[in-house]
């Protein structure tokens, strides 16, 4: 008999984020200018600091939150979002003669806010906003929508009252200052390459910065570099990067058995994490033709427009998460009873309105009262009719088991038993063409639903 695994021991997030922690840090102490040094946990995770004429004080400083977030977007609504610009706002207050600003790196993509009125969502609105591209009336539209929707916020439980308060007396107020200098001093570094791009990228700047270091010789000092900050990290009390630490280290990268055993004892962690989620990609087997060539139109896409395109940045990442709740909300008892029967003798319901209605809270409430295993859908808004077929195959695949050589009919009508008994919700679908490759999806999903009385 095989032992019971207990999954809350799987700390491979927590090493995951670490490792981020560790490369990002090195990306940015051998990125050092002139007059610039590194507080490590300090303010946040990696404090950049400009030097004054008074030594190791400064007057200009970059905190940077670091936070790896898989599976999920991000939005304004999140509680690490709301978590990020708690605590900008409580560094301001607490600090008011220091210039300050505020990074939030993560390599979540950016999601659309629920309820968010606009057509770019809150933090794509955020973002233009800092780059200046609306003229001056949308931007007073912009500010007044951000600040009215952060107020309808809730706080975060990891949010004290006093940090969530800071926050709130820079919303408080209807003049547009305050808030305007929390935005050009914010900047939201979504969809930041993983620990191991991240290391790429520091072996190709070691390789290419002046150091005079073949390939080889880089990855050597980046194991030496890692292990450093490794050290140092664990250990208590003021943590500095300074330029002269990384010529001194640069000067002598050997690496000890001691610097060896740590760095392959994290990449032992990881290599059997990227295994694990290696094979539930496996087993998801998304179409791989039509992937690659949709993630290579994304590329070209992120190429041309930067990071501003939010579906280019996840057209192709299932996403399962249910979304937040409004509060307050509202029972709707009548309107949800008669959804759920209607469900029951027709086996599909859909639900058309305009953007902002409220669908998404009735779906909410329904898989709520239904009281049945559910399976939700997120389909990123501007999704075209192919990009969203990929992503409802992807949810059967991922329901399913062994569907890899199956035709999508055959995919469909075999993980109609797995969806025995369940609700499968599908937000935000686009467009449906009759007879089109998306609307025979959805009949077959119906009349599986309603044979196996879904």
């Amino acid at each position: 008999m095989s032992f019971v695994t207990n999954p809350r021991r799987d700390a491979s997030p927590t090493i995951t984020g670490f490792v981020f922690q560790v490369n990002v840090t090195i990306l940015r102490w051998i990125e050092l200018r002139d007059g610039e040094h590194l507080e490590l946990e300090c303010g946040e995770d990696i404090d950049t600091v400009k030097d004054s004429n008074r030594g190791i004080s400064a007057e200009k400083r970059l905190l940077e939150q670091i936070k790896v977030r898989s599976g999920r977007s991000l939005t304004l609504r999140s509680e690490e979002a709301l978590e990020a610009l708690s605590n900008f706002c409580s560094h301001r207050a607490s600090n008011p003669t220091w210039s300050l600003k505020f990074r939030y790196i993560t390599t979540a993509n950016s999601g659309v806010e629920q309820g968010w009125g606009l057509t770019d969502s809150g933090i794509e609105t955020w973002t233009a906003l800092q780059r200046g591209r609306y003229d001056d009336a949308t931007r007073c539209e912009a500010i007044a929508a951000l600040r009215t929707f952060l107020r309808s916020c809730t706080r975060p439980e990891k949010v004290s009252p006093e940090v969530w308060q800071a926050l709130q007396q820079v919303l408080a107020s209807d003049d547009d200052t305050q808030l305007t200098e929390i935005i050009f001093a914010f900047e939201w570094g979504l969809g930041f390459g993983d620990y191991s791009q991240i290391e790429k990228q520091i072996v190709a700047t070691l390789s290419s910065n002046g150091h005079s270091m073949t390939p080889d010789e880089a990855s050597q000092v980046y194991e030496h570099l890692f292990a450093f900050v490794f050290r140092l990290l664990c250990q208590p009390g003021q943590k500095l990067l300074t330029r002269n630490q990384l010529t001194a280290e640069l000067q002598a990268p050997s690496v000890t058995q001691t610097d060896r055993a740590i760095l392959q004892l994290v990449r032992n962690e990881l290599e059997q994490m990227t295994a694990r989620i290696g094979a539930v990609e496996t087993a998801m087997a998304l179409q791989s033709n039509d992937v690659a060539a949709l993630k290579h139109t994304v590329r070209l896409i992120g190429k041309s427009l930067g990071f501003e395109s939010a579906f280019a940045l996840g057209a192709v990442s299932l996403s399962t998460d249910l979304p937040e709740p409004v509060s307050p909300c509202a029972a709707r008892d009548v309107l949800i009873d008669n959804l759920l029967n209607r469900l029951q003798a027709d086996g599909i319901v859909a639900l058309v309105a305009e953007p902002g209605s409220g669908k998404t809270q009735v779906l909410l409430l329904a898989v709520g009262k239904g009281k049945r295993r559910f399976h939700w859908l997120n389909i990123p808004r501007h999704a075209t009719e192919a990009q969203a077929c990929i992503l409802l195959d992807a949810l059967v695949q991922l329901v399913g088991d062994q569907l890899n050589d199956l035709s999508f009919r055959e995919r469909y009508d075999r993980v109609a038993e797995q969806l025995r008994g369940t609700l499968v919700v599908i937000e935000d679908l686009p467009r449906i063409v009759p007879g089109g490759p998306l609307a025979m999806r959805i009949e077959r999903l119906g009349r599986c639903l309603k044979s196996v009385d879904a």
